[in-house]
């Protein structure tokens, strides 16, 4: 396992994601972190590091998705994705839910 190396601090976060490779094979999984540039996923699937994906993530009320990259596999736990192509309508979702998950950073 290589160690993953994040640009911003990941916060607790949960909700609902699915992960889709370059085969389309989907992943049930959750978001158990968030941060500007990646997201932290419960999963027990084996994807390899640098595994290009598309991620997307839903809330009650809100639809995420981004074109992201496998950046860490820790073993039995999870996986982190960096993202790398977050299209512009998604933004204003990914701003909002790093607001309401962490208000002292308002």
């Amino acid at each position: 396992m290589e160690q993953e190396r994040r640009s911003t601090a990941r916060i607790p976060f949960n909700a609902s994601a699915e992960i889709v490779d370059l085969a389309d094979t989907r992943f049930k999984t959750r978001v158990t972190e968030l941060s500007r540039d990646g997201c932290y996923l419960n999963n027990l699937t084996a994807l390899k590091i640098g595994t290009p994906v598309i991620i997307k993530i839903a809330s009650a009320t809100d639809f995420f998705e981004a074109h992201a990259q496998v950046a860490s596999v820790h073993s039995n736990l999870g996986t982190g994705l960096s993202f790398l192509d977050v299209e512009p309508p998604y933004l204003p979702v990914l701003q909002k839910w790093l607001v309401a998950a962490n208000p002292e950073r308002k």
